[in-house]
């Protein structure tokens, strides 16, 4: 889950601060430590800092404001082997200081590795799995006196997961890079190569990148490129590949967090989601994606949603749909539980994988188990580009722009929609739904910004509820239907922000466990909507409140009910289609997550502990 920048060749003047300022847009995907290796006249260059990005900068600044160089490696660490230390920092070097090493990845047998070198007199320095691959490269280099073949033979030795980048003191302008399970784009410049972890981070370098794939390897210097598969050194061509990714998504502008700007930017992206999926003058949902495949997908009797973490609550929330609306068995599940067994898979079911970077290690691990045995593989995910959206036959992208937030948040909404897309062009294409029911749907799903808006405009109220609240160290979430995957998602926003142990429960399921935490001292957030379940909810929020149990409940204007229960009640207007109660509650539980962080002087936009992109298993 670390972040890797690096650069070889002219990217223009204060180099170093340019590759800074790219690191700093991969810190989401860790920030425990960060280091760089650049070249300078008299050889390379190390820098390494426990701590945000930030510290790294200062350093430049006071030291090298004004160094150019024209090669450098830069990394930010979310620790996986070895404590947060700056020995543990990377870049990782070999006793000769010749070879500089950045990883993203785990090496699995980096113990057998390093026990081996150690036998051969090599000393290590840090705790890292990382590192013996500097000393593999300085042992192969004893007998081979290449690099290129050096790096190969280290290659071919590791096993796990990787995307790495290593610079060297023989060739100073060469950068060897490899992919294996991590992701690694690199992009082609005019007399420069850059390499990353993500596109986001080269926007403003260039727009020409090219997506190594596991078990390549890749050789770059500032006017050429090579590249080679790692097991038979065998050369490769590879496609360059042209994308466009909007500057303004990756600034915080008037917003103080990069969390509350996404929260805000919901109404104007989330149309971007169906808008083109949608055949307004027909009155019907036209998925492209799906017109090369109707005839199989129209056979499907079934639907298994796979994702981790907040991708898998959308899940929840559209396996509702696909089974109130589609009338198809629907399934959501943890991709990390679906990867450590061995699932049965058929072709009459259609496999939806869900991930906001398209590089979630547990979700690919099970894209790669269904693909193996022939099931038809679906995906979902923002990042244009990702390993999930090359892998699946045919899929879907979010359109709403780099999210740069660890807590996923305007993604969460937009994968719901999608999801309710695809259930509802299942059944107009099975007959299940009358056109009137299909028209009343696109009109629901147009008023999708406009029912966000709604709760944007009571984000003083939502704050000054947590106001209230601030000091109580649990919450339970409750809802029923549609809303269980909402309370589910509410309670996983205020772990990841706030640090508060919370649950996040369907409300039916109180009676068999859940109800006996409840006391003055443990709120409760209830999901209380005037829809199917809400007669069910009042019970159980009565039964909390005999409980002594304090009660803040999402409602309709009107409810007087609901009044005699809640200690406070956050109201909207009615609305047609009840899955959307599902968008405004969690939409609430952003923001309240998000003000719970603020006001406990938290870090909100990297959590800790959290990376964005889970790219280790």
């Amino acid at each position: 889950m670390c972040g890797i920048f690096a650069f070889t060749g002219n990217i223009g003047k204060k180099s170093l601060l340019k590759g800074i300022k790219a690191l700093e847009l991969l810190e989401y995907r860790g920030y425990d430590s960060c280091g760089l290796a650049f070249w300078v006249k008299t050889g390379f260059k190390v820098i390494k800092k426990t701590g945000y990005v930030e510290k790294l900068k200062e350093e430049i600044l006071k030291k090298y404001k004004n160094l150019d160089s024209n090669v450098a490696l830069f990394h930010t660490r979310w620790a996986t082997h070895g404590g947060v230390t700056v020995m543990n920092a990377h870049p990782h070097l070999d006793c000769q200081k010749t070879f500089f090493v950045v990883h993203n990845g785990i090496i699995d047998n980096f113990q057998e590795l390093k026990n081996n070198l150690q036998e051969k007199g090599h000393k290590f320095k840090s705790q890292t799995d990382t590192e013996v691959i500097a000393h593999l490269l300085e042992e192969n280099f004893k007998s081979t006196k290449d690099v290129e073949k050096s790096f190969l033979k280290a290659l071919a030795s590791l096993k796990g997961s990787f995307g790495i980048v290593v610079a060297n003191s023989y060739i100073p302008d060469l950068l060897m890079v490899a992919r294996n399970f991590s992701p690694i784009y690199i992009g082609i410049g005019t007399k420069f190569k850059v390499v990353s972890s993500d596109t986001n981070s080269m926007v403003s370098f260039t727009n020409k990148i090219i997506y190594l794939e596991d078990g390549e390897a890749a050789f770059l210097r500032p006017d050429k490129i090579e590249f080679k598969n790692i097991y038979s050194t065998k050369k490769i061509n590879k496609k360059i590949i042209v994308f466009n990714v909007n500057k303004e998504f990756t600034c915080k502008g008037e917003y103080k967090h990069f969390m509350l700007k996404e929260i805000f930017e919901q109404p104007q992206v989330i149309e971007k989601s169906y808008s083109n999926k949608i055949d307004y003058k027909n009155k019907k949902i036209f998925l492209d994606a799906f017109e090369k495949n109707k005839k199989r997908i129209k056979n499907l009797k079934r639907v298994k949603i796979i994702a981790c973490g907040s991708s898998f609550n959308a899940g929840l929330v559209g396996k509702y749909f696909f089974e109130n609306v589609c009338k198809i068995p629907c399934e959501a599940e943890w991709a990390s539980e679906f990867s450590a067994r061995e699932p049965v898979i058929d072709k009459e079911t259609m496999y939806i994988f869900i991930s906001q970077s398209g590089e979630t290690a547990d979700t690919i691990s099970a894209l790669r188990k269904v693909k193996e045995k022939g099931g038809f593989c679906v995906g979902i995910v923002n990042n244009v580009g990702s390993t999930i959206s090359r892998m699946v036959d045919c899929g879907f992208f979010n359109h709403v722009g780099p999210e740069i937030g660890v807590a996923s948040t305007k993604t969460t909404i937009s994968q719901i929609i999608i999801l309710s897309l695809i259930a509802m062009w299942l059944s107009q294409e099975k007959n299940i739904i009358s056109s009137k029911e299909i028209e009343k749907f696109i009109k629901q799903i147009k008023n999708t910004p406009k029912y966000i808006q709604s709760v944007l405009a009571k984000t003083k109220e939502i704050e000054n509820i947590v106001e209230i609240y601030k000091n109580y160290n649990k919450f339970l979430f409750i809802g029923r239907g549609y809303n269980f995957g909402s309370a589910v998602e509410g309670a996983l926003k205020l772990k990841e922000i706030s640090y508060i142990p919370s649950e996040g429960y369907g409300a039916g399921e109180m009676k068999h466990g859940p109800i006996a935490m409840i006391d003055k001292d443990f709120p409760v957030f209830a999901i209380c909507f005037q829809d199917s379940n809400y007669d069910k909810m009042l019970s159980n929020i009565a039964e909390v409140k005999a409980r002594g149990g304090k009660i803040i409940a999402l409602a309709n204007y009107g409810d007087e009910k609901i009044k005699k229960f809640a200690d406070n009640v956050i109201f909207f207007d009615r609305i047609e289609g009840e899955f959307f109660y599902s968008v405004i509650a969690i939409v609430c539980f952003q923001l309240f997550a998000y003000y719970m962080g603020v006001k406990k002087g938290l870090n909100v936009d990297r959590p800790r502990n959290l990376a964005k992109s889970v790219t280790v298993q």
